[in-house]
């Protein structure tokens, strides 16, 4: 249970801007090929993007900006290509949770995005008699 994307730490100089944190994808199934599931439970997963790296020196003021979070989605499934056929499965309780933006002297980026507690898909995906919900 539960996927973490890396933080995105970098010596901070006066300008330098902070590392992007590192994406996290598919806390429960991470998949690129063929997936068949079958009377199966994927609950309770979580997939947090890492933290954006720190930018500049913000206890001196110094001007580099904190770096984007990472994203995360897919938190019970990422089907990142490739085909899925899910019959007589519950994917409920799941998260993705976008990373938090770094510090640094001239602001932050940002956070990351979440999206897609339940199922992300960039390939196919097929359900039959699922309950897919809470997510």
């Amino acid at each position: 249970m539960g996927g973490m994307g890396s933080d995105g730490s970098k010596g901070g100089t006066i300008t330098e801007k902070g590392g992007t944190g590192g994406g996290a994808v598919g806390a429960g199934l991470a998949n690129t090929g063929i997936l068949l599931l079958t009377n199966c439970t994927l609950a309770g997963n979580i997939a947090l993007g890492g933290t954006g790296g720190t930018g500049g020196t913000p206890s001196l003021g110094l001007a580099g900006v904190g770096g984007l979070g990472g994203s995360a989605h897919g938190a019970s499934v990422s089907q990142d290509s490739g085909s899925a056929v899910m019959t007589s499965c519950t994917i409920s309780s799941n998260e993705s949770i976008g990373g938090s933006g770094g510090t640094g002297g001239g602001g932050t980026l940002g956070p990351g995005s979440g999206n897609s507690g339940g199922v992300f898909s960039a390939g196919s995906v097929e359900v039959q008699n699922c309950i897919i919900g809470g997510n």
